[in-house]
């Protein structure tokens, strides 16, 4: 985590089912951004700036991206 910004690095050898990222994005609307570097990892970053975002739980948050990304898994 750094701010309201959280990266979540992937391990190298991971089987995923690469076809589901694009996917996964979409259902982020623009908070979530996969980067294929290495090693590959997502970045979460909220955009939207209203009270009830504000005050959103940073580990719900963390809990839901997890599971999200459990889902690429083959």
């Amino acid at each position: 985590q750094k701010g309201e910004q959280y990266t979540f690095i992937m391990y190298e050898k991971a089987k995923v089912h690469l076809e589901r990222i694009p996917q996964l994005i979409i259902q982020y609307k623009g908070n979530l951004v996969f980067k294929p570097e290495v090693p590959p990892c997502f970045v979460y970053k909220k955009t939207g700036r209203n009270k009830k975002e504000k005050d959103e739980d940073v580990l719900e948050v963390v809990k839901n991206v997890l599971i999200s990304l459990k889902g690429l898994l083959e």
